[in-house]
């Protein structure tokens, strides 16, 4: 099938009011996940207006991008909670709570399985980001879906090149993603994700695919249609655009009116700094400090501008960080391990209880806690709970720099499993 030219212009037309009301809902909610959500724009469009039908299943699993898919399920007469990151609620077409990656598409494939077992006609439909495929769930997903030929899972992969802190072949490469998603058992197709014809092409074909999933690697730009932000890609995964609204506007063929908040901005106090300066003293007396981040990078500039060699990006690999700070740690270093709390505390939960907890190695857990209307998968409410379950570890609340300052100090004098979390009450 191809798309009549007419049609064409309606989709891009109605991209960049998609790109528009992106703006206008983060603007009134807090948001400021920008890069990844723009890049995602035309692949939702040609979705949501061309493909989906009732009985089909969409999941954003790639959940930062979610100001760009708030429009399109409320077009559909849906009243989602605008947050952050997406929290399921079915019956307002949000059947995934995503954020934290890798998520999205295992669910995906469950839903897909349910619909085999219960005889039910449609298709599951997962939007990705690129760097997912560092998790391990993307590829234990594969390894099932095709083993158990669910033909009814559509991957789409929204490859921008970038992810959180930078370029993906800078911090993780995927090397050839195509020829890796094949020997998974995949069918692959690639399509230019700007472009809605070609973006329809590959949808259909995929609907048309038997006994195995489908992925859909979608070429795109972060930031795209902004072009500050596609010139400086790296700087706008999760940046507001402050003082530069006006030219965004302009760009998209709108006015920049005002828009009335409905987040109380208060005075913000954001601890990350203080640990990057006071980590950089002692790693400065003490050669065997490594730090290993998972996919952020604020507050550690210090750190990485005196010790590029020892300040390594884990990309999203959560789990294996936690095993892997536990075998430099066995090998007589001192990792530093530092990521959200959620995903250095809950995610990789047997990893910490197994080869730091009961293991008792020197490695110090260093999390921050993110903003609470950015969804659960973010939040650090339970954190003090989670942490009192570990035996071994000791944990740091501080409130302040200096109590940041003695905390990390005292968990590197420790030489022991130690857990900090890190304030962050900023902004809302």
């Amino acid at each position: 099938m191809t798309l009549p030219e007419n049609e064409i212009k309606e989709l891009e037309e109605r991209s960049r009011k998609l790109r528009v009301e992106t703006f206008d809902l983060a603007r009134q909610y807090g948001g400021y996940h920008f890069g990844g959500a723009l890049s995602a724009v035309e692949i939702l469009v040609t979705l949501y207006k061309k493909i989906l039908k009732p009985e089909d299943i969409f999941i954003l699993s790639k959940g930062h991008a979610t100001f760009s898919w708030y429009p399109l399920l409320i077009e559909r007469g849906f009243n989602p909670v605008i947050s952050g990151h997406p929290d399921i609620d079915i019956k307002n077409g949000i059947w995934c709570t995503t954020g934290s990656l890798g998520m999205g598409f295992p669910t995906g494939a469950g839903l897909a399985l349910a619909k085999k077992i219960k005889k039910e006609n449609g298709k599951i439909y997962v939007l990705l980001g690129e760097a997912e495929f560092q998790e391990g769930t993307g590829w234990e997903t594969l390894l099932y879906a095709s083993q158990h030929k669910l033909d009814n899972l559509i991957g789409i992969v929204d490859r921008n090149l970038h992810q959180g802190s930078g370029a993906v072949k800078d911090i993780l490469s995927l090397g050839n993603l195509v020829s890796k998603l094949n020997s998974f058992g995949a069918e692959v197709y690639q399509a230019d994700g700007h472009s809605h014809s070609d973006l329809f092409d590959r949808l259909c074909a995929a609907k048309e695919t038997k006994e195995k999933p489908t992925i859909i690697i979608a070429d795109t730009i972060k930031g795209k249609g902004i072009s500050f932000m596609e010139q400086e890609q790296d700087k706008w995964h999760a940046k507001f655009p402050l003082g530069k609204l006006e030219q965004v506007y302009k760009e998209l063929g709108e006015e920049c009116k005002d828009i009335k908040s409905e987040i109380e901005f208060k005075k913000s106090i954001d601890l990350r700094k203080d640990f990057g300066k006071t980590i950089t003293e002692i790693a400065e007396k003490d050669d065997k400090i490594i730090l290993l981040t998972g996919d952020y990078e604020s507050g550690l500039e210090v750190f990485k501008e005196k010790f590029p060699n020892r300040c390594i990006n884990m990309g999203t690999t959560e789990q294996s960080m936690i095993s892997l700070a536990a075998g430099m740690a066995i090998s007589g270093l001192r990792p530093v391990v530092y990521s959200v709390t959620p995903f250095i505390l809950e995610r990789p939960f047997e990893q910490v209880k197994i080869c730091i907890d009961q293991q008792k190695v020197p490695v110090m857990l260093v999390g921050f806690d993110d903003y609470p209307e950015h969804g659960p998968t973010h939040a650090a409410l339970d954190a003090s709970a989670t942490a009192a379950l570990f035996k071994n570890i000791k944990s740091y609340f501080p409130k302040n720099s200096s109590e940041t300052k003695e905390a990390i100090i005292d968990a590197y004098n420790s030489n022991g499993p130690t857990f900090i979390r890190l304030k962050r009450d900023y902004a809302c």
